[in-house]
């Protein structure tokens, strides 16, 4: 548009379409712009989510794990201190004889009857609650008994001693 005099009226139809055209090119860019940040953002989101789940579930049973049960009695606590009126009960589960049966069956063995206890565990809690496996000695589970009293606790526990008592589990 230089080389026509912006005083005739095909300069100023020229002059005019070339900053529309230019207009519209940077607000496509832009557009295009904010639309690959939004998207990139909400992908880069939920791989992140998907980590942290990941690394606070237990591949062998599905429960959540003790880095899951490190961040959750703390915020619990927490929560639980600011109202006083809900109880709280954590039962722990220990599974006897363990290592024997880790030893003599082998480890493949000893994988199954976890899985199988927190496949038992996982089914038997309410939506309150939450199951935690330790690894400390790899045969003990956690739960977090929201809203429930000792009583309460007592027989959910006694509950989950008796399922998995009744487990039929062929070695």
């Amino acid at each position: 548009t230089r080389f026509i005099p912006q005083d005739t009226s095909v300069g100023k139809v020229l002059s005019t379409q070339y900053t529309n055209s230019m207009l519209t090119l940077g607000l496509g860019v832009l557009v295009l712009v904010v639309v690959t940040y939004t998207v990139s953002a909400l992908l880069f989101r939920r791989k992140l989510q998907r980590v942290q789940e990941d690394s606070h579930t237990d591949s062998l049973t599905g429960l959540k794990n003790e880095k899951a049960l490190a961040t959750y009695l703390p915020k619990r606590l927490g929560e639980m201190k600011q109202d006083a009126s809900s109880p709280l009960a954590i039962i722990l589960l220990d599974v006897d004889n363990f290592d024997q049966l880790n030893k003599k069956p082998g480890h493949a063995t000893a994988n199954r009857l976890l899985a199988k206890v927190g496949e038992i565990l996982s089914n038997d809690k309410r939506i309150t609650d939450e199951v935690f496996r330790s690894f400390r000695k790899g045969d003990e589970f956690l739960i977090v008994a929201n809203q429930t009293p000792l009583e309460g606790a007592y027989q959910a526990a006694e509950r989950k001693r008796r399922l998995i008592e009744a487990i039929s589990f062929d070695v």
